[in-house]
């Protein structure tokens, strides 16, 4: 499942050059994942009581572009 979100990018979340915090990104990636959950027309809860645990094992980042 593709899924896109629009972010916007606070100042707080940049370093002195302007440029997302690295760390940023995976808060970024977590509001994504719960809005595409959202998009299954099903809760985290409904999941849960299904016995599906949908976590995060490991999280690679390549940063191909700075973000502002």
């Amino acid at each position: 499942m593709e899924h896109k979100c629009s972010l916007t990018v606070r100042a707080y979340e940049c370093d002195s050059y302007g440029h997302v915090n690295n760390a940023t990104y995976l808060n970024y990636l977590e509001f994504a994942r719960v809005q595409a959950l959202q998009q299954t027309g099903k809760s985290f809860v409904e999941y849960v009581k299904e016995n599906i645990f949908i976590v995060i094992a490991q999280a690679n980042v390549t940063f191909r572009n700075p973000a502002f």
